[in-house]
């Protein structure tokens, strides 16, 4: 067939017609007809032989044959067989005398796409004829491509077998797929019995199966998915994921089904695999004695074991979906140093030890991730640790009595020799000052353990309180290097300092953390030969602070830094003579570092030095401010007193800074906290801020509410003659307000509430709020 004219149209195109026919008064009837045609122009080639058309049909570019099977060199279906061999694509047109030409019938089956009898054809019928024969033929051929493309597709899908049969099940396709699959040849399955080849006789029940299949493709007249059985020429039983689809007559029967399958033996393999997997795991996970439960970012509780339960003593479905604050503290917000909530900050493994209903927790967090590296959780462990918890009280009191009852007479020791020592009871020769100097400085290295002994007691016991302020650390660091000047001078140790001045101030308490730090430079004077370097730094990493000290000492091997923070490890005391500690003071240090909400390590080379790194995190004054209000609340609730709240809010910050451009409102919130401060007149009254510094709180310890009113008064008072000293705003609103423990609220939550900006902005009227007025 012409390529060029399977997509042009015939109304704007040149047709080239090929008219076979020996008579010349016929050629030229039709040459008549073809010029009569409006719209189409056809070139008619004429060939009055068959040996003449076939060179023509050889040449090319014919779009259509129009036919006689009687010619002086041919006769019969001769004539059209050697014509199609010559140009299979190009639509043939017979030309015969009579209506009821067998001949034309049987080129018509054998090809043809029309027969057109002589004296019955116009030119309306010819053209119409011509159409109709290049339209049909561009069909055939195209359904041919497409056939052959298909049947392609089929016999290369060599992981998929697709057969198709009747409906007694006889086998009438079988592609290359089910013969690399089954290990039949076509020529072995074809016309036979699908169940009698893939379906032994053992094997009733897919046999059933696939009877069951069937009956309901014909009932149903629809596809339909199964998972069977079905065995190969060698014997081997393969799992195939089979999709049956019915064919369909014209009148709408089902005379087949197409069946395509899938070799899903692995897969099912790897199914029941993942499945016992899935089962021990569940066996394992259920018989972990300790509380174990994953969580999700909202804190709500995804998977539990069932040590849980028995914990809670609630179904699985009364654990599933809820908070673990509600079911484990019956609180609606985190409790105070929850370890999920330090555990998203830092993406790190955090702890705490809790009591719980008269026993003890160890509570971990672990982040959970998502394939991506993305935290989506936790995972939650409580561990019962009440046992150890006992026993590790019975050592603690134990230490402690034994720590007390040595203190006073080491004293009482020390003092002697001392006084042996100085001379003040007599002179003393050389040998003997050397004997007194060795007891005495046992008897300190004594004393200092005794110490640390007591130190770690009271951390045990909970005695140990934390006294925060608001500290610079660059300037706690340089204090505590300037008791260590003279050791440094005397090794002849080089010190580097990369301190920061300008530094947003830490919420620690002080003295615990000037205690570690002093530990630290100890230790690395003390493992650092003459001539050694140490350098102390300080980096600001916006959630915390790493303080860092390294030198150039002794180091630490590998396998010695796990247990580098137990008490009483010393790895050292071999490389330094003389160099003798209690193995205490590393595990005191993590202790203080833990209980202020950070981290201790270590990364060190044996004979290279070791850097001991410390974390503090940095609080926000939200956090700072919920701190110092747990802490009072607590301290309220064991004296037995109240405590009150006088809460200052500027209501219109928004205005104050649209109107006056100039006045930075954050400097005057600044100067507004330093006259409270100067108002208040005791040294147990804190000042804090609250909901991003916009909220000043003064907390007052043992203050009623009848108290508090008057202090809120004089507070008052004394920002309005700032306001006017200062030249601020006279349309500044200050809202003073007083909220009392236990009139007003009796825990922190409520307290919190009652804080609120919120709360200020909707309850408070706007009626003599303004100057510190009374809210």
């Amino acid at each position: 067939m012409n390529k060029q004219f399977e997509t042009r149209n015939m109304q704007s195109a040149i047709v080239k017609v090929l008219l076979i026919e020996d008579s010349s008064k016929y050629t030229e009837v039709i040459r008549i007809m073809l010029d009569r045609v409006q719209g189409t122009q056809f070139d008619l080639v004429c060939a009055r032989r068959l040996s003449r058309g076939l060179e023509s049909l050889g040449e090319g570019g014919v779009d259509v044959v129009l036919l006689d099977l009687k010619l002086p060199d041919s006769q019969g279906l001769d004539t059209f067989d050697r014509v199609y061999a010559q140009a299979p694509s190009v639509p043939i047109i017979v030309m015969t005398v009579t209506d009821n030409d067998e001949l034309a019938v049987r080129a018509v089956q054998k090809g043809a796409q029309d027969y057109l009898v002589k004296d019955q054809v116009d030119s309306k019928l010819l053209v119409r004829a011509i159409r109709y024969a290049i339209e049909r033929k561009r069909v055939e051929e195209a359904l041919k491509e497409t056939n052959i493309f298909l049947q392609n597709i089929l016999e290369s899908s060599s992981y998929i077998s697709i057969l198709y049969t009747d409906l007694e099940g006889n086998i009438l396709y079988w592609n290359k797929g089910a013969e690399d699959m089954f290990g039949y040849k076509v020529e072995e399955v074809v016309g036979r019995c699908k169940t009698d080849i893939l379906y032994p006789d053992d094997e009733e029940e897919t046999k059933k199966k696939i009877e069951e299949v069937r009956s309901f493709i014909l009932k149903n007249k629809q596809g339909i998915s199964c998972e069977v059985w079905e065995v190969t020429k060698d014997g081997r039983k393969l799992w195939v994921n089979l999709n049956l689809t019915p064919r369909f007559d014209e009148n709408d029967q089902v005379i087949g089904i197409l069946g395509i399958g899938q070799d899903i033996t692995e897969r099912k393999r790897m199914d029941e695999m993942l499945l016992t997997a899935a089962q021990e795991w569940r066996t394992t996970f259920d018989a972990i004695s300790d509380v174990i439960c994953l969580i999700d970012s909202e804190r709500r509780i995804i998977r539990c074991n069932n040590a849980m339960t028995h914990f809670l003593q609630k179904s699985f479905n009364d654990i599933i979906g809820r908070t673990c604050c509600k079911l484990v503290h019956g609180t609606s917000e985190p409790i105070e140093g929850c370890p999920f909530e330090r555990m998203q900050k830092t993406r790190r493994s955090e702890t705490m030890v809790l009591p719980i209903d008269a026993r003890w927790f160890n509570i971990s967090v672990d982040p959970l991730l998502d394939e991506g590296g993305n935290l989506i959780g936790g995972v939650h462990i409580m561990s019962d640790i009440t046992k150890e918890k006992e026993i590790d009280r019975m050592k603690s009191e134990l230490i402690s009595k034994v720590s007390h009852e040595l203190r006073t007479p080491l004293t009482t020791i020390k003092e002697g020799i001392s006084l042996v020592f100085d001379g003040t009871l007599g002179q003393i020769n050389a040998d003997q000052e050397e004997v007194l100097a060795i007891a005495k400085k046992d008897i300190d290295r004594l004393a200092r353990l005794i110490g640390n002994l007591l130190d770690v007691s009271k951390i045990e016991t909970g005695k140990v309180e934390l006294k925060k302020s608001s500290v610079n650390i660059s300037s706690l660091v340089e204090e505590v290097l300037v008791s260590f000047q003279k050791q440094i001078e005397k090794k002849n140790i080089t010190l580097e300092t990369r301190l920061k001045g300008e530094m947003p101030p830490l919420y620690i308490d002080p003295d615990k953390i000037s205690q570690v730090l002093t530990n630290l430079v100890s230790n690395s004077i003390k493992f650092t030969p003459e001539s050694g370097h140490i350098t102390l730094g300080i980096k600001d990493k916006r959630e915390e602070i790493e303080i860092s000290v390294k030198d150039t000492g002794l180091g630490i091997a590998r396998e010695n830094i796990p247990e580098l923070f137990d008490r009483f490890s010393q790895f050292n005391r071999v490389y330094g003579p003389g160099e003798r500690g209690t193995g205490l003071g590393l595990a005191i240090s993590k202790e203080i570092v833990e209980m202020h909400g950070g981290k201790i390590w270590v990364e060190s080379e044996l004979g290279k030095g070791s850097t001991f790194t410390l974390s503090l995190p940095r609080l926000s004054q939200d956090e700072i401010f919920r701190e110092y209000l747990t802490n009072g609340l607590r301290e309220a609730e064991v004296k037995d007193c109240p405590l009150s709240l006088i809460v200052i809010c500027m209501k219109n910050v928004e205005k104050i800074e649209r109107d006056y451009t100039d006045v930075k409102v954050f400097a005057i919130l600044q100067e507004t906290e330093e006259v409270i401060v100067r108002t208040l007149r005791r040294k147990s009254d804190i000042v804090s801020r609250y909901k991003y510094g916009e909220i000043i709180i003064a907390i007052l310890m043992d203050t009623a509410r009848r108290n508090a009113l008057s202090i809120k008064e004089r507070i008052g008072q004394a920002i309005e003659a700032e306001i006017r000293e200062k030249g601020w705003p006279k349309d500044i609103e200050l809202i003073l307000d007083v909220v009392t423990y236990p009139d007003d609220a009796t825990n922190e939550v409520d307290m919190i509430n009652k804080i609120s900006k919120g709360f200020w902005v909707e309850e408070i009227s706007d009626e003599g709020s303004k100057g510190g007025k009374d809210g």
